[in-house]
């Protein structure tokens, strides 16, 4: 959001990551991502994980916010 509370455009605001459909028997068939290993694309993390962000923005897009770069 801007400074005065108006909103910018789109956000991530919907955590995808849960299949509460998925069972053992079809996470256990999930294809190993390298052989001999224990990873799969059914238990490995989903691609919104983290406890970090980054903004990428241009000079506008700074004037825009009403925020300096760190």
């Amino acid at each position: 959001r801007r400074n005065d509370g108006s909103d910018l455009g789109e956000f991530h605001t919907i955590d995808e990551g849960i299949r509460f459909d998925a069972t053992l028997d079809g996470i256990a068939s999930v294809k190993l991502i390298a052989e001999g290993g224990s990873v799969t694309a059914a238990t490995a993390s989903q691609i919104c994980d983290g406890a970090s962000g980054v903004m990428v923005v241009n000079e506008r897009g700074l004037k825009m916010l009403g925020v300096k770069p760190l």
